[in-house]
């Protein structure tokens, strides 16, 4: 991994340093990636795209400069033989030149030629002009090919006496350094000409890349590294513009499944932490607060000073008669469901602001604002011992249960819990 996606990574994680722009950046419900150039993914495919054209429009370079080199070779020597064509004239005697020293010296001066053989068509020299061509022709051996210097400044041509239309065939030695000039030139020409294009189509490509592929995938990549630092509350960009084909596709998929993912971490947190709260608050068999939630409950309106001038607290601890017995002669499946059966009791027969919790094996606590007068709670008491006067039924057996109630008043009988 680059020092540049270390960086970034870090930053996807921990959030951005105190005066440093965000990694990414909202902008009109989409999304503006600021550093799309200094990842090493941007670079990479850059580097690669660049050298690849740079490579393939060098191959073709190479492969053209010979046709090229042909070409302009070819054109000089056909200026040179059109030049040769106006030159020379009709002879009646074989022995002499179809030029003239004066033609001669003129195409010497205004052209390119550097010197002039000619030859009848038995091969033999006929006169030469200017600086003798390398090239010659022996009698009886034929027309030989043309010769080219290896400095690639002189070459030697044979024009035909077929093409001149005269008897003679002449050897024109060429000066070809312009031919040489040329390619130099074309090559440099071509040279500019494959930086720049190379340059023209890798930005373009880079930029329908970065639309299309980079900044989709970098906006994945911030996606994940959210939702890995934050797996509940991810904080998941959207596409600026909405692509429809595999990566949009992807990118939509993989952010479902975040969100899903979030949204059922959040439920298990939830129920996990529901779960945590009924085990240390509630009791298991009647499903009522227990006693360390009474005590907090108790101790927050005595602290909070909830109560007005005209009530009391009341607390009132509600135990269950020789349950003990019951317990041991009938099972204890039986005195759990009488467990069961006097909370219900309790709830039913309690106002809504009492709480009712389980405080030991057969003790139930009550706690219950009312008025300052004691015929609150005398009454709020009678009403208990009336509920609980009638049999309870389990499993087809009656039981005929006893309770016995204490009270106390605050802050008359005490001001802690």
């Amino acid at each position: 991994m680059s020092e540049t996606d270390q960086e970034d990574a870090h930053e996807a994680q921990t959030g951005p340093p105190a005066g440093k722009k965000p990694l990414w950046t909202d902008t009109q419900g989409g999304y503006r990636q600021a550093r799309t150039w200094k990842s090493s993914i941007s670079w990479r495919i850059t580097v690669a795209v660049f050298l690849t054209l740079l490579l393939v429009e060098t191959v073709s370079l190479i492969l053209t400069v010979p046709s090229y080199e042909a070409a302009q070779l070819a054109h000089v020597r056909n200026k040179v033989y059109t030049a040769l064509i106006f030159s020379m004239h009709d002879t009646r005697d074989r022995s002499e030149s179809p030029l003239t020293e004066r033609a001669a010296a003129r195409l010497i001066k205004n052209s390119w030629i550097s010197g002039l053989a000619v030859y009848r068509l038995d091969g033999s020299l006929v006169r030469t002009y200017g600086a003798p061509p390398a090239l010659k022709i022996a009698p009886g051996r034929g027309i030989p090919p043309d010769w080219r210097s290896e400095d690639d400044i002189h070459y030697d041509t044979v024009y035909m006496a077929a093409a001149l239309g005269h008897p003679y065939n002449v050897v024109a030695g060429i000066n070809a350094s312009v031919v040489r000039t040329r390619v130099i030139s074309y090559v440099r020409q071509s040279l500019k000409v494959l930086l720049l294009t190379s340059i023209v189509v890798t930005s373009v490509l880079m930029i329908v890349l970065s639309m299309w592929l980079l900044e989709p995938i970098l906006l994945l990549r911030n996606n994940l590294l959210s939702a890995a630092r934050n797996p509940e509350k991810p904080d998941i960009q959207e596409m600026r513009k909405e692509l429809y084909d595999e990566v949009g596709i992807t990118i939509r998929v993989a952010n479902d499944l975040i969100r899903q993912n979030a949204s059922s971490l959040k439920r298990l947190r939830t129920q996990a932490e529901d779960r945590i709260h009924r085990l240390a608050y509630f009791d298991a068999l009647t499903g009522l607060p227990n006693r360390a939630y009474f005590l907090e409950q108790l101790e927050d309106i005595i602290k909070s000073k909830v109560l007005a001038e005209d009530e009391v607290l009341a607390v009132m601890a509600v135990d269950i008669d020789h349950f003990k017995d019951i317990n041991d002669t009938m099972g204890h499946d039986i005195g759990d469901k009488m467990l069961e059966a006097i909370g219900k009791r309790l709830v039913k027969a309690l106002p809504e602001r009492a709480v009712i919790a389980r405080a030991s094996a057969d003790e139930f606590t009550i706690m219950a604002v009312m008025d300052a007068a004691e015929q609150g709670s005398a009454a709020l008491a009678e009403k208990i011992f009336a509920i609980m006067s009638e049999p309870v039924s389990i499993m087809q057996e009656s039981f005929q249960v006893r309770v016995s109630i204490g009270v106390s008043h605050y802050p008359a009988d005490g001001e802690t819990a």
